[in-house]
């Protein structure tokens, strides 16, 4: 079977504070399950959008691996390649929002059965029959047989696999340093870069700012989208650079939108968009996201995003 995206992720779910401002210190109400780990939320993004998917990982035996398979075949997403572990649990992210802006977590993910995913993992039969891969950097940050998988997987999968690489960086998990080391062999072979604020600079440390960072990056001959929250986002191809303005919507949760206009920006280009009209579509798609609690059953329908680009 031939799949359009394909993703070796962390199968995870994510437990988050009812109200804001609520430390994890303290005593308080939590939401959730809810699936998440964003490989998982990228892939859902694009195959509500009617793409073809396939998701590679581990879960424990538990009722926390029920919510995320759920949620992947909810999604018609092939969950063939997801091995269950019956020695340790799946993965588990704790997360509060504050009214600043920032987040705080808590992962379980490098004790977890996530963590197990490795090399034997790779489903060499189908690398000749997949699209698109998309690789987490969060995921390669889990442990060092993740590392150790997408490191071959870039040696095995052909050229005309694209490759879509989204940092995702989280100092809870691991040092900046180190992170960019360990992501290299990714980062020099992905054709679209997805950083967020903060994450280009990281791999193009001589540039004064991101946006800076990108324009060097894109003269490799990646496309870039800079991901900038509700100020939109920018483009950057070739010579290229083009401010993509974020839409007008009420904002309920961040928690899942960066992931979101991800997988529809990847959905677009798998349909042949031009770039930057991929970018004004998934700019819809991250809107309508953070219009949603949740992280999953946010993700927008073609019908939500032609609604909202039409202003209706």
């Amino acid at each position: 079977m031939q799949f359009d995206m394909m993703t070796f992720g962390i199968p995870m779910v994510e437990l988050m504070r009812k109200e804001p401002d609520v430390p994890l210190s303290e005593c308080g109400a939590f939401l959730g399950p809810f699936a998440a780990g964003d490989p998982g939320i990228t892939l859902n993004a694009c195959c509500t959008l009617g793409h073809s998917g396939c998701y590679v990982g581990v879960v424990g035996a538990d009722a926390f691996a029920d919510c995320f398979l759920r949620r992947m075949r909810k999604s018609n997403i092939d969950t063939t390649y997801i091995r269950v572990d019956h020695t340790h649990t799946t993965g588990i992210s704790m997360l509060a929002n504050f009214s600043d802006g920032s987040r705080s977590f808590v992962f379980t993910l490098p004790t977890s059965a996530a963590a197990l995913l490795g090399p034997e993992d790779i489903p060499g039969e189908l690398l000749r029959q997949v699209r698109w891969i998309h690789v987490s950097g969060f995921a390669m940050s889990v442990s060092d047989s993740i590392v150790e998988l997408h490191r071959r997987l870039m040696r095995e999968i052909g050229d005309n696999v694209s490759v879509s690489f989204d940092p995702n960086y989280r100092k809870e998990m691991i040092d900046a340093d180190r992170f960019v080391k360990i992501c290299a062999t990714v980062f020099e072979r992905c054709n679209l870069f997805l950083p967020s604020r903060g994450e280009a600079k990281l791999f193009c440390p001589s540039a004064e700012n991101d946006r800076e960072a990108c324009r060097n990056i894109a003269q490799s001959g990646k496309k870039v989208a800079l991901k900038n929250g509700s100020g939109g986002c920018y483009g950057f191809r070739g010579g290229q650079e083009k401010h993509i303005p974020g839409l007008p919507v009420r904002e309920v949760d961040p928690t899942g939108a960066g992931d979101t206009f991800g997988g529809t920006l990847i959905a677009a280009l798998l349909e042949g968009t031009d770039f930057f009209e991929a970018l004004r579509y998934a700019n819809a798609g991250g809107a309508i996201a953070v219009s949603r609690v949740g992280l999953m059953d946010i993700a927008p329908t073609r019908e939500d995003i032609a609604a909202l680009l039409n202003g209706t």
